[in-house]
């Protein structure tokens, strides 16, 4: 379960049943059946943070943190970067039926200095657009836009890097783009559930 901080108090009662009880009801059956699946969730968001503004539920988070792993954000393990890019490049060739091409070493240079505010997604986002755009040779830093440091329109400041607002708002609207407006696809590119997607379409909407 992506984004378990987004979701509502009355899916959280659902989910602390399951949970429990090993217990669910199908949407529209009255019979309840049992379960023993394992559930493993990931959040970005501070669940404590959300459980003082009456946001989660407290019981559910003691479920949730049965084992809990904490993952560094992706500026303080550059060292992932070369197995990420491949594993994001594949993919993205793959989706777009193109030949997977290489990333130079500069490119990946100036990856290790970038601050990534918008962690693996932003990472994800931004060489499905290389690969997007690549015609020949190796993918090279003038197909990385957030690398060249210049400012490009879609709200990064004067300095090149955006606030952790913006760049959220540009993934989203450049998933967007790329998939044509197809919610699902872009929702699997970001990495979050097509719900958490829909979610923010209609906040940047009611912003602009």
């Amino acid at each position: 379960l992506d984004e378990i901080g987004d979701l509502d108090l009355t899916s959280q009662v659902k989910l602390l049943r399951l949970l429990q009880e090993r217990e669910y009801r199908p949407l529209g059956s009255d019979r309840r059946f049992t379960t023993n699946a394992r559930i493993v969730a990931s959040t970005n968001k501070d669940l404590w943070a959300l459980e003082k503004e009456g946001r989660f539920r407290k019981d559910l988070i003691y479920r949730l943190s049965t084992h809990t792993i904490q993952v560094p954000p992706l500026r303080d393990r550059t060292c992932d970067l070369p197995l990420l890019v491949d594993q994001f490049t594949h993919h993205a060739a793959q989706e777009l039926k193109k030949k997977v091409p290489k990333i130079s070493k500069k490119t990946l240079k100036k990856m290790e200095a970038y601050p990534f505010p918008g962690n693996i997604r932003e990472l994800r986002s931004m060489v499905y657009d290389a690969v997007t755009q690549h015609q020949a040779g190796e993918l090279t830093p003038d197909l990385f836009e957030a690398l060249s440091g210049q400012p490009n329109g879609n709200g990064r400041s004067a300095s090149g890097l955006p606030t952790l607002k913006e760049a959220s708002t540009h993934l989203v609207r450049k998933a967007m783009e790329q998939t044509g407006g197809n919610q699902s696809a872009a929702a699997k590119i970001l990495g979050i559930s097509q719900q958490a997607l829909s979610k923010r379409l209609k906040k940047l909407k009611e912003e602009e």
